[in-house]
Parts: structure tokens; sequence; C-alpha cells
């Protein structure tokens, strides 16, 4: 039993556990907003403007609503023209 608590105070055990936690993290961050890159521009531009309109978003709908966001930035920026307005 001594052994276990010896162990979760090594700092191996602390820079494994964060070092794990990281990369889980990053794997799910480049994972978030794959199914907006295949939405042509206007549906985009639709729910571009819908986001911009909508007042007291909830926890989810603001998620939504960045992602749609990051979408018309990464557009403008690969088409160096203004993809949502």
């Amino acid at each position: 039993m001594t052994q276990g608590i010896k162990q979760k105070d090594s700092p191996l055990f602390y820079f494994s556990t964060l070092s794990t936690t990281l990369f889980i993290g990053v794997l799910l961050t480049g994972c978030g907003d794959s199914k907006y890159k295949n939405l042509s521009d206007d549906v985009l531009q639709e729910k571009f403007s819908r986001c911009e309109n909508a007042s007291g978003l909830s926890p989810g709908g603001a998620i939504i609503c960045d992602n749609v966001y990051k979408e018309c930035d990464d557009r403008a920026k690969r088409t160096k023209r203004r993809a949502c307005y």
C-alpha cells in the first residue's frame, strides 16, 4: 500500500499523467469542427447569420457558433476573400 503512495508522489508519475492528459486534449481538439468544412458557402453563411442574430445562446449553441466563426475565418484565410458577412 505504501508503495502506491510513493509512486504517486514521484515526478515521473506527474509527468506521465500530464503528458497523457495533454495528448488526449490535442487529439480531441483536432477533431472539433470537421463537419463544417464540408458545408457549402451558402449554408455556412446561413449559420453565420443565425449566430450573429442570436441572443442568449445556450452553452451548446455558443460552441456551435464558435465553430461556425472558426470555419468562416479558415475559409477567408484559405481563399483570400471574406467567407461570411
